[in-house]
């Protein structure tokens, strides 16, 4: 097993490398050292039907060199307690805005703290690591679902063939905007993008 705070030093690590090769083999290094802790962070990251419904403005808290991650393992675990009560609708509104904000503004010495960087990373569901939920489906198959919707099928109107070959389809001119899946569940709905991101404002 890993250490908290090793393990979030390791996804700065992935952050900083720019190949995608070489971002996937370091999350199978942290999957072969402590499969748990990954699969636990990635979840809580990137589950698309797990919606916090708070935001955090993350330029608030940024990765700092040299920035310290105090007592890690302790916050680490209460941090998951409060995205439980947060997911399950048991803290709303303010009260919700207020605990998470409570749990990231955490400074020791006046040396900022950047578990409270990836905290709110966790809760925008945006690690900024550049790592994409295809590549965690890939290497984490059963973590999240797939959310993929239908893609439209181009029509050469030039091409008699690919008109023929399409019989009996519904022809209409593809429009700008957003393609995404909804869901209900529980009596809500969430719009999740083809990328697997909530569309919270939708």
């Amino acid at each position: 097993t890993m250490k908290v705070s090793e393990f979030f030093t390791e996804l700065e690590s992935i952050r900083n490398t720019p190949s995608r090769t070489e971002k996937e083999s370091k999350i199978k290094v942290l999957l072969d050292r402590d499969p748990d802790l990954t699969n636990q962070v990635f979840k809580y990251a990137m589950y698309p039907f797990w919606n916090y419904r708070v935001h955090v403005v993350a330029r608030n808290y940024p990765l700092v060199n040299g920035g310290r991650m105090s007592g890690a393992d302790k916050r680490w675990s209460k941090f998951v307690a409060l995205l439980e009560d947060l997911r399950l609708g048991k803290l709303t509104g303010n009260k919700a805005r207020n605990a998470v904000v409570e749990q990231l503004d955490h400074y020791t010495d006046d040396i900022h703290d950047n578990m409270s960087h990836w905290f709110a990373g966790v809760i925008n569901q945006d690690l900024s690591i550049g790592v994409a939920a295809g590549t965690i489906k890939k290497l984490m198959p059963d973590l999240l679902p797939e959310t993929e919707p239908m893609l439209c099928d181009k029509l050469d109107l030039e091409n008699k063939a690919d008109i023929n070959s399409k019989e009996g389809w519904i022809h209409e001119p593809k429009l700008d905007g957003l393609r995404a899946l909804a869901f209900i569940q529980n009596g809500q709905v969430t719009f999740i993008s083809r990328r697997g991101k909530d569309l919270y404002n939708t």
